[in-house]
């Protein structure tokens, strides 16, 4: 009893030092009297890792894995250990273990390779210069490469995502264009402080459109957080930056009001922050290809 005690205390102590050591939110300075606070909230992209709708030849992509040298085995070699069950002679012939019904055998195995190739993709880097030395790479993947060790997460991951769609072509689906991004359109009206949080990895892409004006971002989330479309003064609060070194939190996000106590949380920062609640809250668990939409009041 004494030692469960001891646990649980030296867990608090631990959880009160990992907090007491995180930065405070800045504020957002001079904003205007009649800004609006508007939060949109996800779980995670429309895109990201890879889906087993993506995998379109189970068994290919299971025998070209199974290669002995070359990219191919590269790539295998970095999938987690979780893969090794189902890249076998048995699972690229239609079997697992006693299993030999097509839908069961095809179900389990695109379950199991989407999330050995999405924990790969999130955390490793494929490209190997001497891998690759034979191999073409697209403009895109040039550019990728070349940017080194100034990639951001995001850039990292589409990277990766990119090396699979060229090596894995006949197997795999092409990269999504949208991969990892959200897309948010602002509405014309009273200027707005946009608030985003996502715990998975993100590209929030603005889209600003004639008469409105974006006066402030908040960034909240789990993973590294990107940004594209405005200019307008940020304030990161996500628990990785975009160079996958630790934030300014140890991370959080609620894309449901439910989602206690990390919505809570984020109504106290955000009032930090901008001296203001929210106007409108939009939450979904998996984002969909069409943007949010904010539509603040008329001025």
């Amino acid at each position: 009893m004494r030692a469960c005690l001891s646990a649980v205390l030296l867990a608090v102590v631990g959880l009160t030092v990992s907090r007491a050591d995180e930065q405070p939110p800045p504020k957002l300075e001079n904003l205007p009297a009649d800004v609006e606070v508007h939060l949109v909230a996800v779980n995670e992209p429309h895109f990201s890792g890879v889906s087993e709708e993506e995998i379109t030849d189970w068994q290919g992509l299971v025998k070209a894995l199974r290669s002995k040298d070359g990219p191919r085995a590269h790539i295998r070699k970095l999938l987690p250990k979780s893969a090794d069950e189902v890249l076998t002679e048995d699972a690229e012939m239609g079997k697992l273990g006693d299993e030999v019904r097509p839908i069961i055998v095809k179900k389990k195995v695109t379950l199991r390779l989407s999330v050995a190739l999405s924990q790969a993709i999130q955390d490793k880097v494929f490209y190997d210069k001497d891998v690759f030395a034979k191999v073409e790479l697209t403009k895109s993947l040039k550019e990728l490469v070349a940017l080194g060790d100034k990639r951001t997460v995001f850039q990292t991951e589409r990277m990766n995502r990119e090396i699979l769609s060229l090596l894995f072509f006949d197997y795999l689906a092409e990269t999504p264009t949208d991969y990892h991004t959200v897309h948010v359109t602002v509405k014309p009206g009273k200027p707005v402080v946009l608030v985003f949080s996502s715990y998975r990895q993100c590209r929030w892409n603005v889209k600003v459109e004639k008469g409105a004006t974006v006066a402030g971002v908040v960034q909240f989330g789990n993973y590294a957080q990107e940004l594209t479309g405005t200019d307008a003064p940020v304030v990161y609060r996500a628990g990785r930056l975009p160079n996958g070194k630790r934030g300014p939190t140890s991370g959080f996000n609620a894309h449901e009001e439910k989602d206690e106590p990390s919505y809570k949380r984020i109504k106290e920062e955000v009032k930090e922050i901008t001296g203001k609640e929210f106007t409108t809250f939009q939450g979904l668990y998996k984002a969909g290809p069409a943007p949010f939409v904010v539509t603040p009041g008329a001025k």
